[in-house]
Parts: C-alpha cells; structure tokens; sequence
C-alpha cells in the first residue's frame, strides 16, 4: 500500500475553509478531525470551516482492502485588531491615524476609496466630515477592518464690529464678547498680541 500527503502542514485565517483532497476516485475516503471526530465517511474531498488549531486526518482504503493514513495540522491565525477611535479637528487641519498593533500591511480608503498604502499611519487634510477605514492584514493575509469618523468642528461665529476711522495716535478699543478658550490680535502693522479679551 503506498502512502499519500495532505501536503505540509499550514496555517490559515479563522472562519476560512480548508480545502483537501486525499486517495484515487476508486479509493474509500473517512475524513476525521482530532476535535470534532468523523467528519465525513465518503469522498476524496474534504472541505471544512476552521474556528480553531486542529488536526485532520484521512484513512485512505484501496479497493484491495489495503489502508493508510495521513494528518494535517491546522493552525488558526487571528487577524490584527486595531482600535480607532472616532474625533473632531478644525475644519484644514491634519488628521494623523496610526494602527496600534503589529501589521504587515494596511489599506487606508477615505469615503470607501483607496487613500494611501501604508502601515506607518495616515495623514489627510480634512474639510468636511468624512468616514477613514483602516484594513489591515497580518502575515497570513488575514484581514480586519475598523473605522474612524473624523468630525470637522464649526468656526466660531464673532464680530468686532463695524469699521471705524480714528485721528492719528488715538487708541482703538476693540472687545469680543462671548466665551472664548484663546484669542490673538493682530494687524497688518504690528505683531501678533495674545490677550483673552481685547
């Protein structure tokens, strides 16, 4: 009786399908797993959803009563998990995104379009809201998604009144009223002043 290969043994994503193939058409096939038992007791082909590491075996029995086995280990791999957490920037702004775990390559689409390949982050101007998708796969190919939503913060609305004209060397008092974390003063004379009122 001559002996067969399941090939070597492999490491696929989970709730992928492992498909195989064991004996001759004439051949009497019984497919087992070491978790789950029998699986199948006819067919040359075996094709089976892996949720974990397992092993599968085929008894192979030729029309001459003779039979042999072969196994195959099966491990899982999980896809990276990445973690992105939605924000709001100012409207022109950067959006910096980077992928918090270990990744062998990531997509980045921006309103479901491919963006930028690149497992170092994502940078992008943002004017608008807009949705960012990381997709991301590991060694094995397998493959996981996350999102982000990048919110664009209104401008704030204010007024410092209508324009005036003033004498020479008068001073020009200017107030914003309201309730504001910063402001700066400037004009096309002089520095910038930064003061949190006038």
């Amino acid at each position: 009786c001559y002996p067969f290969s399941l090939g070597n043994d492999t490491t696929i994503c989970i709730g992928d399908y492992l498909n195989i193939s064991a004996g001759e058409p004439s051949d009497a096939v019984s497919w087992y797993s070491r978790s789950a038992g029998l699986l199948s007791a006819s067919g040359n082909n075996l094709s089976r959803q892996i949720m974990q590491n397992d092993t599968i075996i085929a008894e192979v029995t030729k029309p001459f009563a003779c039979t042999v086995y072969d196994t195959l280990i099966v491990h899982v791999s999980f896809p990276p998990a990445p973690s992105l957490a939605d924000t709001s920037i100012c409207r022109g702004e950067q959006l910096s995104l980077t992928v918090s775990v270990p990744v062998s390559a990531v997509n980045w689409y921006n309103s479901s379009i491919l963006s930028s390949i690149d497992p170092e982050g994502y940078i992008s101007t943002i004017y608008e809201r807009d949705t960012i998708i990381a997709e991301v796969f590991n060694e094995f190919n397998c493959v996981w998604y996350d999102t982000i939503i990048g919110d664009v913060l209104a401008l704030p609305q204010f007024s410092i009144g209508n324009d005036t004209a003033i004498c020479h060397q008068q001073n020009l008092m200017l107030e914003l009223t309201g309730s504001w974390n910063n402001i700066n003063w400037l004009s096309e004379t002089e520095t910038l002043r930064d003061d949190t009122s006038r």
